[in-house]
């Protein structure tokens, strides 16, 4: 990855001077760094996912997993100093005018939605899980739980606040 992209991936604006507009005026279509806006959505494509992959199969305990997985995403967002991640800042700042980012966003939180997918079916499959809920709906609220973190750790960057938070997720998996 470009020394460019990497700094717009991670909003590090002190290595790329370009870089200091706001999303939103990054991403238009004039503005020259649109290709490396879109680049940098799709490398979480191929990077995302299996990083949450790689969380999630270090542990044992499928509840394990999925609190390892939120408090990690919440430490991070807590000490990102409230920069927030680039595909939600995406989404709520070009949705869903912005049909090229629309389709990488989908494409990124159905990748997102597939590796605690297919741990979480494992999990039922052993009896960890009830039957109350589908593998694939909790994995989708876990997603969209985990997204509601990312901007909550915006308003809040307090970790012990947001890991109560996921204390209540994880209920869902009982």
């Amino acid at each position: 990855m470009s020394d460019a992209l990497r700094a717009f991936e991670y909003g590090d604006s002190d290595q790329c001077p370009k870089l200091r507009k706001p999303i939103f005026f990054m991403q238009t279509s004039t503005f020259p760094q649109t290709k490396t806006f879109l680049a940098a959505l799709g490398h979480y494509r191929t990077t995302y996912a299996t990083a949450t992959l790689r969380t999630l199969e270090g542990e044992s305990d499928v509840r394990a997993a999925v609190r390892a997985l939120l408090t990690e995403r919440v430490r991070v967002a807590v000490e990102g100093g409230g920069r927030g991640c680039l595909l939600i800042n995406a989404a709520t700042e070009r949705l869903p005018q912005d049909q090229p980012t629309g389709r990488i966003v989908r494409d990124v939180l159905t990748a997102n939605q597939e590796a605690p997918a297919t741990l979480l079916r494992a999990a039922a499959e052993r009896g960890e899980l009830s039957s109350r809920h589908g593998p694939e709906t909790l994995a989708a609220f876990l997603v969209t739980f985990l997204n509601g973190l990312l901007v909550a750790s915006k308003v809040t960057p307090d970790a012990r606040a947001l890991e109560s938070l996921v204390e209540v997720a994880l209920g869902t998996l009982e």
